[in-house]
């Protein structure tokens, strides 16, 4: 299915993108704005896990509109923010606020998750074919 096959080549981009990013995050922060800035590299690095992921299936938010499904897209998203906010409230105290991008990772990973239950449901493909090139 082509929907499957660009959430594959999408993955693969955004994800060779975003790792680069990470690797380099700490000389391209230095670079564009200033050592200054340095402590933000790991929260690149924490995001750049939950977008790879949400960048791989927020493709399917098209395909789930289309059939005339977007209550499910919807549902991805309040999901997503309520894993957000549920995480944050868990770990602020805790850890400080680094718990902000683990918070946005697991939104990501929650609403992607949904979007791609909803996917597999109406498509009729197996994980195995979702992710298999």
């Amino acid at each position: 299915m082509l929907v499957a096959r660009s959430a594959r080549v999408i993955g693969v981009v955004c994800g060779l993108i975003l790792l680069m990013l990470a690797v380099l995050a700490e000389p391209i922060v230095t670079i564009i704005f200033s050592p200054a800035f340095l402590p933000a590299v790991p929260f690149i690095r924490i995001l750049a896990v939950g977008l790879i992921v949400r960048c791989m299936c927020k493709v399917l938010v098209p395909y789930l509109i289309g059939i005339d499904h977007p209550g499910h897209a919807s549902l991805a998203v309040i999901a997503g923010v309520i894993t957000n906010l549920g995480v944050i409230w868990l770990l602020l105290p805790r850890v400080g606020v680094i718990g902000a991008p683990w918070g946005m990772t697991a939104g990501y990973l929650v609403s992607s998750a949904i979007l791609l239950a909803s996917f597999r449901h109406y498509s009729g493909l197996s994980l195995k074919q979702f992710f298999s090139f």
